[in-house]
C-alpha cells in the first residue's frame, strides 16, 4: 500500500507551515545541492504530513527518513506537488502534465520500442516518462543512456493515474492500494 499526497498550488502553502523545523543538516544540503525555495517548501510539505521527521540523502540523494520506517519520495511540476509514502520498502514518483508533447529528437533515446509502440495506440508520452522517471527514484538512480533498454509497462509494480490535467506514477514495492490525500 502506497500513500498519495497532493498539493495544489505548492508554491503559496508556505504561510501553513513553520520553516523552524527544517534541521541544520537539511539546510545544509538544501545550500548545496537544492534549488532554494522549492526544497526548503519540498521539505515543509513532507513534515507537514509526516510530523516533524528528519529528511536525510543517500549517496545518489534519494530522500531517506532518519529513525523511521516510511519510506518517501516526491516531484512537482508549477502546479503540483505529490509525496508518495510507503512502509514496505523504498518509493518513487513522478508528476507531469499531459500536455508534453513526444519529440523524437529530444526523446526518442530514453523510449523502448514497445512504449513508442504504445503512444502509437493513444498512450501520452508524459505517462510513459513519468513511468520511467518513478522508476529510477524508486532505484535511487539517475536518467542515463540506457533507459531505452527497459519498457516501463513490463513492471507490474508501477502504475500510473491522472489526476485533473497531469499524470502521476508511481513505483514500490507490493504497489497494491493507493491511497490519494488531496490539499488545498
Amino acid at each position: 500500500m502506497v500513500d498519495v499526497y497532493i498539493f495544489q498550488d505548492w508554491k503559496f502553502c508556505k504561510n501553513e507551515i513553520n520553516e523552524s523545523i527544517i534541521t541544520d543538516k537539511e539546510k545544509m544540503y538544501i545550500k548545496k545541492y537544492g534549488n532554494g525555495r522549492e526544497s526548503i517548501l519540498s521539505l515543509l510539505l513532507v513534515k507537514s504530513v509526516l510530523g516533524e521527521v528528519e529528511i536525510w540523502r543517500d549517496e545518489r540523494g534519494k530522500p531517506l527518513l532518519v529513525n523511521d520506517e516510511r519510506f518517501v519520495n516526491w516531484s512537482h511540476n508549477e502546479e503540483y506537488w505529490v509525496l508518495a509514502v510507503s512502509r514496505e520498502g523504498p518509493v518513487g514518483v513522478d508528476i507531469e502534465s499531459l500536455g508534453i508533447g513526444y519529440q523524437e529528437e529530444a526523446y526518442g533515446w530514453i523510449l523502448h520500442d514497445e512504449e513508442k509502440e504504445r503512444m502509437k495506440q493513444g498512450v501520452k508520452f508524459s505517462e510513459i516518462w513519468t513511468r520511467k522517471e518513478a522508476y529510477v527514484k524508486y532505484l535511487g538512480v539517475g536518467i542515463d543512456e540506457d533507459m531505452n533498454k527497459w519498457n516501463s509497462f513490463d513492471k507490474d509494480f508501477i502504475k500510473s493515474f491522472k489526476f485533473k490535467n497531469v499524470v502521476i506514477s508511481i513505483c514500490a514495492e507490493n504497489i497494491g492500494k493507493i491511497n490519494v490525500y488531496v490539499n488545498g
